[in-house]
């Protein structure tokens, strides 16, 4: 299926960036954590007239209340929590659904929408790709973890930051899945090459094998897990 109209939901989504990034200066940030109801409004009312102009269409004025009260609603949910990464997404991904449905509803494409998503629901390649994300997550990082277990040190003096492991391989192992899904094995080769120039400071110490060995083991593992996956996926998809 076809979506048209998609510029609308392109300026929608660029109007809101220019309102929520670019036009919020610090003092606003800084009056609506002091919960300055004036600021809420005046920027909330400014995304809603924003949007209201992307959509270009004189029918469509029930988007500036909308876009207005939501995003005043959802500023207000944001301020109670913690400045944390997760409710920075949380945040942003509410108000790019609000401005997905105002582009549903403002160009008629709500029956084309659903037999989109039925059309994609019912395809088994995205469900193939899907699973591949989902396997080199947690499932791999658990794995990997337990067959390195071994040799890990019970008293390592090298400190590193918390988690940064785990998220190291994470974007490791979903940017090797996304080079063989997308036909570009050739940059595992770049990704490799990147992380060895990272990870010279360690392997160059002769005095330190055990680290070296340690490092390279879980790197190789996590290497063939996920092209072993990305390439089984590649010839199921076909």
């Amino acid at each position: 299926m076809e979506l048209i109209e998609l510029v609308v939901l392109v300026r929608l989504v660029f109007a809101h960036i220019i309102m929520d990034f670019l036009f919020q200066t610090k003092t606003i940030v800084t009056k609506k954590q002091q919960k300055s109801l004036v600021y809420h409004l005046l920027h909330s009312i400014g995304h809603g007239v924003a949007a209201y102009i992307a959509v270009f269409n004189l029918s469509c004025w029930y988007v500036i209340p909308i876009v207005s009260l939501t995003h005043l609603a959802i500023d207000y949910w944001k301020i109670t929590k913690k400045e944390r990464l997760c409710f920075f997404i949380i945040d942003q991904v509410f108000h790019l659904f609000v401005l997905f449905v105002i582009w549903i509803v403002a160009t008629k494409q709500v029956d084309a929408f659903v037999q989109f998503l039925a059309y994609y629901i019912s395809d088994k390649d995205v469900w193939i790709v899907a699973l591949s994300y989902m396997l080199v997550l947690k499932p791999t990082s658990l794995f990997l973890y337990l067959f390195t277990k071994r040799w890990k040190r019970t008293k390592d003096k090298y400190a590193s930051l918390q988690d940064a492991g785990k998220w190291i391989g994470y974007l490791e192992r979903i940017l090797i899945l996304t080079f063989i899904l997308v036909g570009k094995i050739e940059g595992v080769g770049f990704l490799l090459a990147a992380k060895s120039i990272f990870r010279f400071g360690d392997l160059n110490k002769s005095q330190d094998i055990q680290k070296t060995e340690y490092i390279l083991i879980g790197t190789l593992a996590s290497f063939v897990i996920s092209i072993s996956l990305g390439l089984f996926m590649v010839h199921l998809i076909g």
